[in-house]
């Protein structure tokens, strides 16, 4: 009958606007270490969103605080599913445990987020300061002190 061909188109509309729920996603998606000078490039894919926008410590990706800290965007494209961006961030000391994510920007409607990740930067740890060894006696031969990274700077 008429009113069942409806009722099916009006639930197939239902099924289309559910399939097409808003979403982001980033990728590393979990906390991150790097090491102390290498740079490490996040991605976000989005569905839903008109613009996406990186946020770094609460401020925009392309705000001056935050490309003075060798933070930019490298990638920004439109895919048949969403939006696609990359952010490429330099493991400094400035930037370690530095807080990432994603926003998605929808015109009509309301605006969704990525989860936020930490960054954290790894070193070698400095010298400490007036090390002194004592010479073992007898036949132990020589004494080395190491220590094996990872360490965060923090």
């Amino acid at each position: 009958t008429l009113e069942m061909e409806l009722l099916f188109l009006v639930l197939q509309g239902l099924l289309v606007v559910q399939a097409q729920e808003k979403a982001a996603v980033i990728s590393p998606a979990h906390n991150y270490t790097a090491s102390l000078g290498s740079y490490v490039t996040f991605n976000c894919t989005t569905t839903g969103a008109d613009e996406v926008w990186w946020m770094v410590d609460g401020l925009r990706a392309t705000t001056h605080e935050v490309a003075g800290r060798d933070i930019q965007r490298t990638k920004y494209s439109y895919t048949s599913t969403g939006i696609e961006t990359e952010l490429r961030v330099a493991a400094t000391v400035e930037n370690n445990e530095t807080s990432i994510y994603c926003f998605g920007i929808v015109f009509d409607s309301k605006n969704f987020f990525s989860e936020t990740l930490t960054f954290h930067v790894q070193g070698l740890l400095a010298s400490p300061p007036n090390l002194t060894v004592d010479s073992a006696s007898g036949d132990l031969g020589g004494l080395e002190l190491s220590w094996m990274p990872p360490f965060t700077l923090n």
